[in-house]
């Protein structure tokens, strides 16, 4: 999105160009820290699950014990009960969740452009944790029913992937609301839009996420049980953010806003107030002054004071600055040269030619003989 809204600016090197070096690093999030496919397809849930279930990895240990059969037995009876409560806790919170979701709070928009008044509501926060709480014991029912595969699984990577996809989105719903409760953010001035944008897109993901499970299950018996344990007849559901929705939460960033102002924490600003990233901070308030006074003017039908005229002619030059590409004459030595032209100028001219390479094979062809 970034790149799209700085356009030229964002491909063309040099020091207007604030999203290069974030791009560079990119690869290091991929190569280094995993954000990849073989992470989510293999290593979050196919980890995940052995580590934190509370029996898989204790059964597995009494496989490679082969001749630990009274022990087997054991962890697999634990396996079945911790199955059978996981299947009824999914059943109850979904149908409790979707009592809840008659009385949740709508999404708190704010009044005009902004909605800097939209704080966060403790009773919102309170019915996405029961969505959440529901969402997850979904996910443990239909884990424990996806470990039917034993070792295929490691192979329907698909299937590993999606409920990855939906520990994620649970995980990240979580870490919202956990965040947003925080002493002192509960009053940010949109926060609450915010949360709502946010919280009704994971949710939205995790479900996808979990029907994508169940609809393309190998086992085709297994399907109908985790819609059974899913209960998605009786279950809220989620369709996520409506326009009206993300229309506010893109006001919020395009504002003079508490979560505007919480955005830059921990960002680095140069003291030169004509770096570009400088600028966008002190004069994006101003370019929204700006514009609610053109329109005040259009409106009232008249001609701006002499105030008015220089401040929207600053705001103008400043504009034209941040948008500026950067332009060089000429790059490296080389190019400085008089004779200097550039290879993708220059005729082009094949290295070998054809006749000399069917020369050669029929050569090669004669000694073979």
């Amino acid at each position: 999105d970034a790149m799209d809204v700085m356009a030229g600016a964002a491909i063309s090197r040099g020091p207007n160009n604030l999203l290069m070096g974030g791009y560079n690093m990119t690869p290091i999030g991929i190569t280094v820290e995993g954000a990849n496919t073989l992470t989510r397809s293999l290593i979050i849930f196919g980890q995940g699950v052995t580590r934190s279930h509370p029996h898989l990895y204790d059964t597995m240990k009494t496989l490679q014990a082969k001749d630990d059969a009274s022990g087997f037995n054991r962890e697999v009876t634990n396996m079945i009960r911790h199955a059978v409560s996981n299947s009824v806790s999914s059943v109850v919170r979904s149908v409790s969740s979707s009592v809840s979701s008659l009385s949740a709070p709508t999404a708190r928009l704010g009044r005009g452009k902004g909605g800097d008044e939209a704080v966060v509501d403790s009773a919102a926060v309170a019915h996405y944790e029961q969505q959440l709480s529901r969402l997850a014991a979904t996910f443990a029912a239909t884990t424990d029913l996806a470990l039917l595969l034993g070792g295929a699984l490691k192979r329907e990577e698909m299937i590993s992937g999606r409920l990855a996809d939906a520990l994620s989105s649970i995980y990240l719903g979580y870490a919202t609301l956990w965040w947003c409760a925080k002493p002192g953010r509960s009053d940010m001035g949109g926060l609450g839009t915010l949360m709502h944008y946010t919280m009704d897109g994971l949710l939205r993901d995790a479900q996808v996420a979990l029907d994508g499970v169940r609809s393309n299950f190998p086992i085709a018996p297994v399907r109908p049980a985790m819609a059974l344990v899913a209960a998605r007849a009786l279950g809220a559901t989620y369709p996520g953010p409506n326009d009206k929705l993300v229309e506010a939460a893109a006001s919020l960033i395009t504002h003079d806003t508490g979560v505007w102002r919480a955005l830059q924490d921990d960002c680095f600003f140069p003291a030169d107030a004509s770096a570009r990233i400088t600028m966008l901070r002190d004069w994006m308030p101003r370019a929204v002054e700006a514009d609610a006074l053109s329109k005040a003017l259009k409106r009232e039908k008249r001609e701006p004071t002499a105030e008015e005229a220089a401040f929207l002619q600053s705001v103008e030059d400043a504009r034209d600055a941040i948008v500026q590409v950067d332009v060089f004459p000429e790059l490296g030595a080389v190019a400085q040269s008089k004779d200097h032209v550039r290879p993708a100028l220059l005729p082009y001219s094949p290295a070998v030619d054809a006749a000399s390479i069917a020369g050669k094979k029929r050569a090669a062809a004669a000694g073979a003989a």
